[in-house]
């Protein structure tokens, strides 16, 4: 991050007409009356402004502190840094270079630049950096600085607030991770994954020979994988991204025409439908493809969608044995649950993962009716969900919380359920796959109560604190910043 473009709106506390600040153990941010005279009565409403401000100031978490412009040696730091990093106010005043020593090495000098540019320009800037902590560990902050100058202009002090950030950056990293494994499943699937965007999109009320025509003209290709771009006839996902659809249908393909047509006689509802196509060399091809279409609106705006080839499906008895047993393995090891699900939906597959998952082995669960073993299942519509997939549709149940009972473990899965199919390509029972998205159900809720904790801070801070777009507009005060500006 680049601080010098990062702009946030700290307090600017008005400074006395000599320059001198009173003494104590918080910082001044009161201006001294110009009138000589002061009313008596005046005086201990004063006192009890500041011994509000005081306590205010000591109880927000956040670190405030002060220092003094031309040695830069701190003269205040509030107790929110013993609570928060586990160092006394008293080890950050009387330690030379306390502050800049406990920095974390990747994130020194550009905390220690934007401390420079803030004694140049005056401010306000605010840098973010990662701080060690007493028993180890660092956390981090947002740091924001601003100068306050004396009577004559001069550079007099350097003030700051720290609020703590750890919880929203160890929410961020985590839903960068948990992005990051998404797309590198889809991007190793040996099945082709694909999304089709549709510019302008289509009203699904024309007829069913104008809206097959739409279709293909304004559909492009806006994301795939490597195994799509192959079966599209594409070297990589990049030379196929941005591509017409009807530019990559081979002439004479009446095979994969008819499957289009198909969808649009039925309004683009969600499938699975298996067609004969042709390559690009002209060879015929079995394809399976389901299909998720999104209308807003009466509008097809895209279409999310997995192709498969499936043209070898009629192998012989041994080669077919063979990939079965490949396929157990495959399912044993998979690093997402795999359930199969008769016609009767009794559970014929449990892998690896669902025992772990669960705390539940196969040999408890194979061969029983799922809704027997697990009755809080219907609670979630899974059986609706099942007799969908039992029908040839591919259905998302979304994110949904679970609860073992016997074993006690929950958490949250996202789950896919599709038709499963016999060799002769008859629908013989259910397939579902299950993510395990405790993480990043976690991240989202931590990243949730960190910026709740944040406006708290900033709504109910004794201090005045605001926001400035890059042009230094003000985009938000609080309370006490609208107070003291009258």
């Amino acid at each position: 991050m680049d601080p010098s473009h990062d702009l946030r709106t700290p307090p600017r506390p008005n400074s006395s007409e000599n320059g001198q600040k009173r003494q104590g153990p918080t910082p001044d941010l009161k201006q001294k009356p110009r009138e000589p005279q002061v009313p008596s009565d005046l005086e201990p409403r004063a006192d009890a402004s500041e011994e509000r401000f005081r306590e205010i100031l000591e109880s927000v978490h956040a670190i405030v502190w002060e220092a003094d412009a031309a040695t830069l040696r701190p003269t205040f730091v509030s107790q929110g840094a013993e609570r928060i990093l586990g160092f006394s106010p008293a080890q950050w005043l009387h330690t030379p270079n306390f502050w800049a020593d406990h920095l974390h090495p990747e994130d020194r000098g550009r905390s220690l630049s934007c401390e420079r540019e803030t004694l140049e320009k005056g401010g306000p800037l605010w840098v973010e950096y990662r701080m060690e902590r007493a028993g180890g560990g660092f956390r981090w902050f947002r740091d924001s600085m601003y100068l306050v100058k004396g009577p004559e202009g001069e550079a007099k002090l350097l003030r700051g607030i720290m609020v703590d950030i750890t919880e929203s950056k160890e929410a961020e990293e985590a839903l960068r991770q948990s992005e990051q494994r998404y797309r590198d499943f889809i991007a190793q699937s040996s099945e082709g994954v694909w999304r089709l965007e549709l510019e302008p999109p289509v009203p699904l009320d024309l007829p069913e020979d104008e809206l097959l025509e739409r279709f293909l003209q304004n559909a492009y290709i806006a994301e795939c994988n490597l195994a799509l771009a192959r079966i599209v006839g594409a070297s990589d996902p990049a030379a196929a991204v941005g591509r017409c659809l009807r530019d990559v249908i081979p002439p004479h393909d009446e095979g994969r025409m008819e499957s289009f047509r198909s969808a649009a006689r039925g309004r683009f509802q969600s499938r699975t439908i298996e067609f004969r196509a042709l390559d690009t060399a002209g060879n015929s091809k079995d394809l399976l493809r389901t299909e998720i279409p999104i209308i807003e609106n009466g509008l097809l705006v895209r279409v999310w969608g997995i192709t498969r080839d499936v043209t070898e499906r009629e192998r012989a008895e041994e080669a077919l044995r063979q990939s079965e047993q490949f396929n157990r393995e495959v399912i044993s090891n998979a690093q997402e649950g795999v359930i199969v699900y008769d016609r009767q939906f009794r559970y014929r597959v449990w892998n690896r993962f669902m025992e772990e998952l669960t705390g539940i082995p196969a040999a408890q669960v194979l061969g029983k009716k799922a809704f027997d073993l697990f009755p809080r299942l219907r609670e979630g519509n899974l059986d609706r969900l099942l007799r969908r997939a039992l029908a040839g549709e591919t259905v998302q149940s979304g994110d949904v919380p679970y609860l073992v009972p016997g074993t006690g473990k929950s958490g949250w899965v996202s789950a896919t359920y599709g038709p499963h199919f016999g060799a002769k390509g008859e629908i013989v029972g259910v397939v579902g796959f299950l993510r395990e998205i405790s993480e990043r159900k976690e991240a989202e809720e931590a990243l949730r109560e960190s910026e709740v904790r944040f406006r708290t801070v900033f709504e109910n801070a004794g201090i005045g604190m605001g926001l400035v777009d890059m042009q230094g507009n003000s985009i938000e005060t609080n309370l006490t910043t609208q107070r003291l500006l009258g």
